[in-house]
């Protein structure tokens, strides 16, 4: 990886950072910083810039002001294979054009290492296998993804993107499609890395309790800024979550499994004291 095996602290940096689609800017003036073994989650309701926030690190949205950054390493002067090695992304779902294997699918996750025109190397199989056994996939190696579960299927999408052999891993709302039990394997799968490899995890989430769950510390984004950062229980609010998303919310401890649980209360009146512009024109949450 050349000049990008240095040990910074700092995986990903967003330094006044406004980007968007054709000159309209969804993220505006976006500063943060994502420590190396993080585990993060971006929430905030539909449009507030968190899918958005994911290009930039991918190098797919280029800010048209401030600078992204992954490992200390500017992520616009990066070639697409060099990204590739640091970050990986998981999608709410994947069409393939072809029948797939299970294994098939994790080897195109080495494209990025491989030489043009040659074969996997030793390295490209053991970082394949390895994949396959961190998703719980060894088993289902030759199983074609149209014989798949929509959870065995997301496994293989995440072995995909493991055998990457990346420092980040992206999730944009990875589990939005999975029923209960298949979502809490696949995010068990992402904590295990994050815990035990270090692994660096930025995952967009419209589940709020999932999110408090498994995630250390929470963004919340609104209208292209982020407007609250913290642990869980700080982000988690009332008042907060009442300001952002416009409705009446409760936000308790639970005693099952020690985070904030939050669901919408069926008021029919919309909250009272709600601020969402200040008087410089910034989004904020007094």
């Amino acid at each position: 990886m050349g000049g990008l095996t240095d040990n910074s602290r700092e995986a990903i940096t967003f330094g006044s950072v406004t980007a968007g689609y054709r000159s309209q800017p969804v993220l505006r003036d976006v500063t943060l910083s994502i420590a190396e073994g993080e585990m993060v989650g971006l929430i905030g309701p539909n449009g507030a810039g968190k899918t958005t926030m994911l290009r930039c690190i991918t190098g797919l949205c280029r800010p048209s002001q401030g600078c992204v950054s992954l490992f200390g390493h500017d992520v616009s002067r990066m070639q697409s294979s060099e990204r590739a090695r640091l970050a990986a992304v998981v999608p709410s779902e994947l069409e393939t054009p072809m029948a797939f294997t299970v294994e098939e699918l994790a080897q195109i996750g080495r494209t990025a290492s491989m030489p043009r025109w040659h074969g996997p190397s030793g390295s490209d199989s053991l970082a394949v296998e390895t994949a396959l056994r961190q998703t719980d996939m060894l088993r289902m190696r030759s199983r074609l993804l149209t014989e798949l579960s929509a959870g065995e299927k997301q496994r293989a999408v995440c072995a995909m993107a493991l055998a990457q052999s990346p420092r980040v891993i992206l999730l944009d709302e990875a589990t939005s499609h999975l029923d209960m039990i298949h979502c809490f394997d696949v995010m068990r799968i992402v904590r295990r890395l994050n815990r035990d490899a270090g692994m660096t995890v930025v995952m967009i989430s419209h589940d709020l309790n999932l999110a408090a769950r498994f995630c250390d510390r929470l963004l919340l984004m609104l209208d292209g800024r982020i407007v609250a950062d913290g642990a869980p229980e700080s982000v988690l609010t009332e008042h907060i979550l009442q300001s952002a998303y416009g409705c009446h919310v409760s936000a308790e401890r639970s005693e099952l499994t020690g985070t904030v649980t939050v669901f919408p209360r069926m008021d029919d009146s919309s909250p009272a004291g709600t601020t969402l512009t200040g008087k410089d024109g910034n989004t904020s949450i007094p």
